[in-house]
Parts: C-alpha cells; sequence; structure tokens
C-alpha cells in the first residue's frame, strides 16, 4: 500500500468518525422539572417536585412526582399550574395551588401560591416574596399566599442517548477503527 493510500485511508476514517458524530441526532430532548418549596398555616412545610415534558404555558392540572406535607393529616393531590393571565381578575402573576385531601377522607383543599408572570414559562427561581401572604379567613384568599415559597425551574436531559444516537456512533467508532486497523497493518507490511 502506498504512502498516499495510507494517508487517505486515514482521512476517510477520520471523516467518516466526523460525519457520524456531527449527523448523530442529539440527545433525548431535555424535560423541565418544577421544584416547589413553602409552607401553609395548617399544612405546615410542603413541597413537591414535578418533571414536564416542556414548560407550562397552559392551564394544568398534575399529579406530582414526589411530594411531602409536614403535617400527617394530609396526603398530597394534584397540583394546578395557571399561567398568566389567571382565573382570578385580582392576580397578575402565574397561579399555583397546592393540592391535599385529607387523610381521614373528609375532603381537601389547597394552598395559594402567585409568582412573578411568566415563571412557569422560564427557567430560574422564583419567589412569592413579593405577594402579600395571608390566610384563608381573609376575604380575598385567592389574591395573595398561603405562605412563603419558592419555586425552581430548570431544564434536565436525559443521560441516555437515543437508540438512533448509539447507531450512528458505533458506525463511526467501527469504520475509525477499521481505517486504523488498515493503516497499521500496511505500515507492518512497509
Amino acid at each position: 500500500m502506498s504512502a498516499r493510500s495510507k494517508i487517505t485511508s486515514g482521512r476517510l476514517a477520520g471523516a467518516a468518525l466526523a460525519l457520524a458524530m456531527l449527523a448523530a441526532p442529539a440527545g433525548a430532548q431535555a424535560a423541565v422539572r418544577y421544584t416547589f418549596v413553602g409552607s401553609a398555616q395548617d399544612e405546615g412545610a410542603i413541597s413537591f417536585t414535578y418533571l414536564a415534558q416542556d414548560f407550562i404555558t397552559s392551564w394544568q392540572t398534575v399529579l406530582p412526582d414526589a411530594c411531602s406535607i409536614q403535617n400527617p393529616a394530609f396526603a398530597c393531590e394534584k397540583m394546578e399550574f395557571q399561567p398568566t393571565p389567571t382565573s382570578f381578575p385580582a392576580s397578575e402573576g402565574d397561579f399555583l395551588s397546592f393540592g391535599h385531601v385529607n387523610v381521614d377522607g373528609s375532603g381537601g383543599g389547597g394552598g395559594f401560591y402567585f409568582f412573578q408572570p411568566g415563571a412557569f414559562g422560564a427557567v430560574g427561581f422564583y419567589s412569592n416574596a413579593n405577594w402579600p401572604i395571608n390566610n384563608f379567613q381573609h376575604p380575598q384568599c385567592c389574591a395573595g399566599n398561603a405562605g412563603p415559597a419558592t419555586l425552581k425551574v430548570e431544564l434536565v436531559g436525559s443521560a441516555v442517548p437515543e437508540p438512533a444516537t448509539w447507531a450512528i456512533m458505533i458506525t463511526g467508532f467501527g469504520l475509525a477503527g477499521a481505517g486504523l486497523r488498515r493503516r497499521r497493518a500496511s505500515m507492518i507490511l512497509a
């Protein structure tokens, strides 16, 4: 094998590897994790996480992936996200209802929390500190918050590539390896 064909073979293997990496689709699309931490008068410390396929941009009721309530008389229920504008005329922010049921079966309820407009649709760390805190006896209970709370919105990607990505990567590495083996064999013969 001539020196020229050795160089060509090596370049082809390198090009195949580069092409495989460029052609490989990105891993699975990132998801959005919502992490809420707060408190309410009767429930005590409360928190939940919810993993969504995309940002929440319309009214949604969801079951959280993980949830905790300090008061053992309550259990987590559905959470309600209402991006701005909400169904509450007094609010100008994104509204979150932390839902719970009474463990004794006597009903349920929820804590109301407001965050800045657009909080559900953008990565960030949000606090309801700028909204008034009031209890449920307040005549406008839904214009304020059940207690202090924070909401973390973050993108989380998949750590495992899609099957098509694996196939293209393995093909690229195989071609690169074949080119290197051919190059090494031709060097030994020369």
